[in-house]
């Protein structure tokens, strides 16, 4: 996308127009101490371009091209993956014209932070490309200017008649674009869900919340692989928590499930050895394998520890089934509990549940839910369920145990921990139905006196105050009705510090010093 114009600045609550050079009381230096001041040498205003190849956001001014004469560059160059200047990376830009050789300029970096600042002197006249290309380790980027144009005298340079603006603009540097923490979109056409605004809260499912159970009666103790077990801990599956030790009466069970244990031990080993030398049939092994391994797996289950078909310590270890986090402790060590009793509580929140409420009176708007996108406070981020790689539960709402009141109920992904249990949520519960419109990002909208506004960059260093009709939304993108092209690069971060700069303005026909 191009954007060609002089550069201007305008004052709204006054008719005349002033048209002035975005630099025009500040020297570009050159590094062999060369000194020119923009439009100043020739008195003409300088170009401005804007381009984005959705690699880098150029904005670029130069003074007009002659024959033979010195022409200044200022080169801005913005990533468009984070919008922060580029930093290292040799740009080369090259003049082409339609007949005649190539003028190639080439910097190794930049002058300043984002900025190349160079001379080029045209020896030809008439219509050329001009192509700017960045290559460096991490980024590779080029932009091609095609209504370039060499005059053969400052004579033949007309001066263009610029039309008062529309939108107030205000002057928000690259400098400043670059320090805050800044973004823009492009306003495009996409798919709506007709959506239903409700309120949420996070919970756990039932499944996801494990009581640890004492595997028999006796003294809890503290393992002693964890003597500074503690809620909070993160523990994982399988890890031995506590250990018991037991009391007569299990003592006496336990002893009884040993000798069984032992004596199918040795009647498993008998068979082996029988059937070696093919005196019984393999039948009679498989019988006292099976045997020999169940009495086994009890023992493991009663947390009884063993060690090559070998008894130590009478005592039961408890473990746990799962990863998770250990929410409480309901025992201290040295306490007599009964086999069953829970002794920890341990919570798995890798998946969670987001419950959405609606007032009943409203369910006839959405008879099938097949999404929806929630954000935790007002300049926070939306999320989508089906981007978290959830699903809804039920499609139609629920009862809810609050009179006037139904729920939908959605389970997604939350294995790396951003979101916690508890948390209340402005939710947009989304339905089947959608529609195809010029669309914007919901960041992107802000309120004057009841209005809704929406920035616009039209420009590297011009920012347009618009306010469009709006339509529906989905939590994450809004509908444009009117007063917002497509294509057009629309501000979702860094609208305070616009609206700052607004208030604070850039003198009229001042700019900022390279």
């Amino acid at each position: 996308m191009n954007n060609f114009k002089y550069k201007f600045t305008t004052i709204l609550s006054f008719p005349l127009l002033l048209i002035s050079c975005d630099y025009p009381d500040h020297d570009l230096q050159e590094p062999d101490g060369h000194h020119a001041q923009h439009g100043e040498e020739s008195g003409n205003e300088p170009i401005v371009v804007t381009h984005f190849n959705g690699v880098t956001e150029l904005f670029m001014d130069y003074s007009p091209l002659v024959q033979g004469i010195s022409s200044n560059f200022a080169v801005h160059l913005t990533r468009m993956d984070n919008f922060k200047p580029i930093r290292a990376g040799t740009l080369k830009m090259k003049l082409v014209p339609e007949n005649g050789n190539e003028l190639v300029i080439t910097k190794q970096n930049p002058s300043n932070p984002g900025i190349y600042l160079f001379e080029a002197t045209p020896k030809f006249t008439g219509s050329a490309r001009m192509e700017i290309s960045l290559n460096h380790s991490d980024i590779n980027s080029s932009h091609a200017i095609s209504q370039v144009f060499v005059f053969a005298s400052q004579s033949e340079i007309k001066p263009k008649v610029i039309s008062k603006p529309q939108a107030e603009q205000i002057t928000f540097l690259k400098e400043q674009q670059w320090r805050t923490d800044y973004k823009i979109e492009q306003a495009g056409y996409r798919d709506i869900s007709y959506a239903l605004p409700a309120t949420g809260v996070l919970r756990l499912p039932a499944s996801s919340i494990k009581v640890i159970p004492a595997t028999a009666s006796g003294t809890v103790l503290w393992s002693k692989k964890n003597q500074n077990l503690k809620v909070g801990m993160i523990v994982p599956k399988s890890m031995e928590l506590f250990i018991i030790q037991p009391d007569a009466a299990w003592d006496s069970g336990l002893a009884r499930l040993k000798e069984q244990y032992l004596l199918a031990k040795l009647e498993c080993d008998k068979m082996e050895e029988l059937f070696q030398q093919e005196a019984v049939a393999e039948r009679r092994v498989q019988e006292a394998r099976i045997r020999k391994n169940t009495l086994s797996e009890s023992l493991s289950r009663m947390g009884v520890n063993m060690a090559a078909g070998e008894f130590l310590d009478l005592e039961a270890q408890v473990t746990t089934s799962e990863k998770g986090m250990i929410t409480k402790i309901m025992v201290r060590p040295g306490q007599k509990i009964q086999q069953g009793d829970p002794l920890a509580m341990i919570k798995n929140s890798q998946t969670l549940v987001l419950e959405a409420r609606v007032p009943s009176t409203r369910i006839q708007d959405m008879s099938i839910a097949t999404d929806a996108t929630f954000r935790m406070g007002a300049g926070q981020k939306t999320y989508r369920i089906s981007e978290l790689g959830g699903r809804p539960v039920s499609e139609k709402p629920l009862a809810s145990g609050t009179s006037g009141f139904a729920h939908f109920l959605f389970e997604f992904d939350n294995a790396d921990g951003q979101f916690i249990e508890g948390t209340s949520l402005a939710v947009q519960i989304l339905g089947s139905e959608k529609k195809s419109c010029l669309a914007i990002s919901v960041d992107a909208v802000q309120e004057e006196l009841g209005d809704a506004l929406v920035y616009i960059q039209s420009s590297g260093e011009t920012i347009e105050k618009r306010f469009p009709k709006l339509g529906i939304q989905d939590g994450q993108w809004i509908e444009v009705k009117e007063g917002i092209d497509e294509g057009e690069q629309v501000v979702t971060k860094g609208a305070t510090q616009i609206r700052l700069s607004s208030l604070g303005g850039v003198e009229m026909g001042h700019g900022h010093a390279h």
